[in-house]
């Protein structure tokens, strides 16, 4: 974008040498930084639903978990009923989970066995016993606390009289690192078909350290491994569920084939509502806008983000088609926003696969 007078590109308004007295350095400066913030697209937030990157794992919903081996294999075994329990997505529960007294009197009947190696036939087995889907187990492969001493430099001001810091010397003090990895291979077997539908390998580490010189003190080795662990889960959520993500949607703000003055003050007045987290306005107004024949590509654009907010995607991409057939040049905007409801229709199709709309 270019400007007359002082002002060149926008990406050189910081690198620009500006003559004369500071105070006007620092007025030029805010009114290039103002130029920078007027280009700036109108944009709003919205959140969207990701599907789970385990299509399979988020079919399979009424489910057991398996008491998991290895060290701290039952505290993950907890944290792993808790994390699948507490899903919910629409402001309802996803999984169904199996009561845990109810798992454990079946493996005690039947005297299954779910210490070291378990077949998959033995987890079908315990899953057609409580009405399961699918049942999670796993191993703990890593559960440590690794501890390492080193010394840390440290540089101290000597004062001599009055003088601060008239010289300085150099000396080490000593620290210690504590590093807790947890290492965990989970995985789900359909109850229906005895396959592994899903199966990963996670890495969980967290560090604390602290040197002689600090108040500071170490953490714990339990708090560390439970940092660690729920790392993991964090990842096992984004796999076997649903989920949202803030996404920062841009608006156009082209008024170009809006002929009647009055109307690009109401599309402009729309804008402000957008800015004003009342979208639901703004678009009610760009609908007005093209029923009373007003066409532009702004418009059109801002039509089909309406559209793709309300989960309209076909409308949206129609909008949006429309707009960059109107454009007479590529338009990156409407480039932008042409890939993102492709995507989106792409994620909704996934998350059909996953049962949720």
């Amino acid at each position: 974008m270019r400007r007359s007078g002082w002002f060149l590109e926008e990406d050189d308004c910081t690198a620009m040498q500006i003559p004369g007295r500071s105070e006007m350095r620092v007025l030029l400066l805010a009114l290039c930084l103002a130029v920078i913030a007027g280009c700036a697209k109108p944009s709003i937030m919205v959140m969207q639903k990701e599907p789970g990157n385990s299509t399979e794992a988020a079919r399979l919903r009424k489910v057991a978990v398996v008491p998991f081996s290895g060290r701290d294999g039952d505290k993950f075994t907890t944290e792993l009923e808790t994390l699948i329990a507490g899903i919910r997505i629409d402001d309802r529960q996803f999984f169904e989970i199996v009561n845990r007294n109810r798992l454990d009197a079946v493996i005690e009947e039947q005297k299954l066995s779910t210490s070291g190696a378990v077949s998959p036939e033995t987890m079908v087995n315990i899953g057609r016993l409580v009405g399961a889907k699918g049942i999670y187990t796993g191993d703990v492969v890593e559960s440590n606390i690794n501890t390492t001493h080193y010394r840390a430099e440290r540089t101290k001001c000597v004062k001599i009289g009055n003088s601060i810091c008239g010289k300085t010397r150099t000396y080490t003090v000593g620290c210690t690192k504590k590093d807790a990895v947890v290492k965990i291979n989970p995985k789900l077997i359909d109850v229906e078909t005895g396959r592994i539908v899903y199966s990963e390998s996670y890495q969980g580490s967290e560090t604390s350290s602290k040197c002689e010189d600090s108040k500071s003190s170490l953490a714990g080795d339990a708090d560390m491994k439970n940092a660690a662990r729920g790392k993991i889960l964090q990842s096992i959520r984004r796999d076997i569920a649903p989920h949202n993500i803030p996404v920062k949607i841009r608006l156009s703000d082209r008024t170009d084939g809006i002929v009647d003055k009055k109307l690009v003050e109401r599309f402009e007045g729309a804008l402000e509502f957008a800015a004003g987290n009342r979208i639901d306005r703004a678009c009610e107004i760009w609908g007005e806008l093209a029923a009373a024949g007003g066409d532009s590509v702004g418009l059109q654009h801002n039509l089909g983000v309406c559209a793709e907010i309300d989960g309209r995607l076909d409308e949206a991409l129609t909008c949006l088609v429309k707009a960059d057939r109107l454009t007479t040049s590529p338009d990156e905007l409407v480039s932008e926003s042409l890939r993102r409801i492709k995507a989106d229709i792409a994620r909704q199709h996934k998350l059909k696969a996953q049962n949720v709309d």
